[in-house]
């Protein structure tokens, strides 16, 4: 750990108590940027991405099973470095499998100097993109439209959101 002392004096020659704080320092775990921890996607993604410590070497795993490592990028020589948390200033970036519908918990460990910097757990879900079918309204009888509307919607994960039927009344005729 550090300690920081302070201590003021004005123009009179008053000064004050000292102050001290004491802290600790180190890098940053890796951020995980995407896919964002609690994502529901209709695809799978091509790659888990984030930012982390410049040099350093980060291993990404997906529930559990190991799907790559790789180094951290160097932020371009003419931006000031900021912390962890700049996307796109010190990137890395691991390619995924192709990934079945599911839930999925991805593990990025940093390692910098040898030694372990920090470990980020994020989850993410794939599930089916939505369908949607339109049917066409069905002929009475008589010719005329019977069945005004039917629509049946899947959604996220296959699931039947919706079915509307709507049939039109024959008017009665008198007799």
């Amino acid at each position: 750990g550090h300690v920081v002392s302070a201590q003021q004096s004005d123009a009179a020659g008053n000064t004050s108590l000292p102050g001290a704080t004491a802290f600790t320092s180190g890098a940053l775990p890796p951020a995980v940027i995407a896919p964002a921890d609690g994502v529901v996607l209709t695809a799978a993604p091509a790659a888990i991405t984030g930012t982390g410590h410049p040099g350093a070497e980060v291993t990404v795993t997906l529930n559990g099973q190991p799907i790559g490592q790789t180094t951290v990028n160097e932020p371009p020589a003419d931006t000031e470095w900021l912390a962890a948390t700049a996307p796109g200033l010190v990137s890395w970036s691991v390619p995924v499998p192709d990934l079945a519908e599911g839930s999925y918990t991805t593990v990025a460990t940093e390692r910098f100097g040898g030694a372990t910097v920090g470990t980020t757990t994020s989850t993410f879900s794939v599930v089916a993109a939505p369908v949607t079918t339109q049917v066409e309204p069905a002929a009475d009888d008589d010719g005329r439209a019977g069945m005004t509307g039917l629509l049946v919607a899947l959604g996220l994960g296959g699931v039947a959101v919706l079915v509307v039927l709507l049939r039109r009344r024959r008017a009665r005729q008198a007799r």
